[in-house]
């Protein structure tokens, strides 16, 4: 018998992806949930994709599904009650198999509408610790958690902690790595040295690199202080941070201040990191905390040596195949760094550990054979796929 779910059910899946608004398309979390819809589209499964809020330069191209846009800026006014009615009601009409909620106002509401609405099977997402999440939040998401059908989380430590925080049963908690294309996330040598000539990075020198929004949760502040307290800081090695964001000012002002602005170049934020994936000999992740990293994912498929805090999915995704390091310590990142930058024979070692990893536990094609399986068991359980499902039009 064919294990092919469309195949056997006749149809394929309708699946809702419901979630607050996008900021751009390049981020963690935007590119999460834009891999995940376009690996159940190329599953073969029908996506949809429905915005609360903002987001309307997204296409349907970007996306890879029919986008629907609901303008709810506020739910708690009388026109925000009523969109949030508008919403379950086209929930209804449009017969969806599942419900899969993302980002924290639409796992906050969307359960319960997805329940008014009669969705046989509905998923909350968790991709990060719940470092911003106030107590009363936590106890009102509780309390939406029973109407969900199942909680999914990107690392065993988000799994661990959501079910402590949220007061929900760790068994009602699964878990499905991020993947990562490995075939594009690689070292190219003619673009090491076009990124290191453009930018004014010596070709012989060490170029220690951090991929990463400046946002003050991802600690960007402790990786310039471990700069200056690195004691190769001025034997050519140079730090190289890519991202833009809120705390950017103030982070080029500490550089400055601890004199190491010379030996940092802030490159801003990039479509494609290939060019500065090949450019690095180290990447470190600062951050105070982490869901499952996708720049670390990007630092292990290209083969380079990573330094990492001791957060989140972070030991689970590196293994023996990196260095770890306490969060919020400036000394233990220039202490690691110290090691690798004296020893380009450890450096190769978890280089090419750190890449065998992601190939063999993190790659795309292995996420998406997990995440089909995972939706197509489900909604087997939950809901006859054999029937053809009435939609209402737009």
């Amino acid at each position: 018998m064919s294990t092919n779910p469309v195949s056997e059910a006749g149809r394929p899946l309708h699946i809702l992806f419901l979630i607050d608004e996008l900021e751009a398309l390049h981020g963690g979390s935007e590119e999460q949930v834009l891999q995940l819809i376009k690996l159940l589209v190329s599953s073969g499964e029908d996506v949809e994709l429905a915005i609360l809020r903002g987001t309307e330069w997204l296409t349907e191209a970007d996306a890879g599904c029919r986008v629907h846009f609901f303008h709810l800026n506020s739910v708690m006014t009388p026109s925000g009650l009523w969109g949030l009615l508008k919403l379950a009601r086209w929930m209804r009409a449009m017969r969806f198999d599942a419900i899969q909620t993302m980002f924290w106002e639409a796992n906050l509401i969307g359960p319960p509408l997805a329940k008014l609405a009669g969705v046989p099977l509905v998923l909350g997402s968790r991709r990060n610790l719940n470092y911003w999440m106030s107590g009363r939040t936590a106890f009102l998401q509780s309390i939406s958690n029973r109407f969900a059908t199942r909680l999914v989380a990107n690392s065993q430590a988000v799994k661990k902690v959501v079910a402590r925080q949220e007061r929900t049963r760790e068994s009602k908690v699964d878990v499905i790595y991020n993947g990562i294309d490995c075939t594009h996330f690689v070292q190219v040598p003619e673009l090491r040295v076009k990124t290191r000539s453009e930018y004014g990075i010596p070709s012989e020198a060490i170029l220690v690199g951090c991929v990463s929004a400046f946002r003050p949760v991802k600690g960007l502040d402790v990786l310039v202080r471990a700069a200056a307290a690195s004691e190769q800081r001025r034997s050519a090695t140079y730090f190289m941070f890519v991202g833009d964001g809120p705390t950017l000012p103030e982070i080029r002002q500490l550089a400055c201040e601890l004199g190491v602005s010379n030996y940092i170049v802030f490159a801003g934020a990039h479509k494609d990191v290939v060019p500065f994936l090949s450019a690095f000999d180290v990447g470190v992740l600062p951050s105070h905390s982490e869901g499952f990293s996708n720049s670390l994912l990007e630092y292990m498929s290209a083969g380079m040596p990573v330094i990492a805090t001791d957060v989140g999915g972070n030991p689970e995704m590196l293994e023996d195949t990196g260095l770890i390091v306490p969060a919020n310590d400036p000394q233990a990142i220039a202490d690691s760094l110290s090691i690798l930058i004296s020893d380009a024979a450890l450096r190769e070692r978890l280089g090419l550990a750190a890449q065998a990893r992601v190939r063999e536990k993190f790659n795309l094609q292995k996420a998406q054979v997990d995440v089909h399986r995972y939706y197509t068991d489900l909604c087997n359980k939950h809901w006859d796929r054999s029937s053809t499902p009435v939609r209402a039009t737009d």
